[in-house]
């Protein structure tokens, strides 16, 4: 998913809210969520960076590698040398399942069956990529992420408006 699918599909769910005001909140609590997200995926990052100091690497080797500042790269390296593991807590956990929801209704909505399937495969795959969830809870909340599109798709009036973004 690029960053715009991910703000698209942010955004179009507070696009169905007709009070501006409101639906700047929603906005704002949506970027809030996401601040948050990037926040919490520094740490694992500073960890990983400083598993590959106390491995051997020097920092400019490890810059030259990730494609980061030889400085950036001590700033993090001494920053996962203090930093314990993170948990995954559950309201990130929350927001990566409600985002995958509205994914995996959009394909609903476009009425590929199939590509829906591929959609929960598509989100068991990213959780654990780009969220360093084991592969074994990946499944899990796609499996969640799509009974909570179904809920959606029950309980919300026009959600398949909402997931095409009309």
């Amino acid at each position: 998913m690029s960053a715009a699918e991910l703000v698209a599909g942010l955004l179009s769910g507070a696009a169905a809210e007709p009070r501006l005001p409101e639906r700047y909140r929603l906005i704002t609590a949506q970027q809030e969520l996401c601040q948050q997200a990037a926040d919490a995926m520094t740490a694992p990052r500073a960890a990983i960076l400083a598993q590959m100091s106390a491995a051997g690497m020097s920092y400019a080797q490890i810059a030259s590698t990730v494609g980061l500042s030889r400085a950036r790269v001590q700033q993090l390296v001494e920053m996962g040398r203090d930093t314990p593991a993170i948990a995954y807590d559950d309201e990130i956990r929350e927001a990566v399942l409600t985002d995958a929801a509205w994914w995996i209704l959009r394909y609903r909505a476009a009425g590929d069956e199939r590509t829906h399937v591929q959609a929960a495969a598509r989100v068991r795959r990213d959780l654990a990529e780009f969220t360093g969830v084991p592969a074994g809870e990946a499944g899990q909340l796609a499996r969640e992420a799509m009974a909570k599109a179904a809920r959606i798709q029950d309980t919300v009036p026009g959600w398949d408006q909402r997931a095409l973004g009309s």
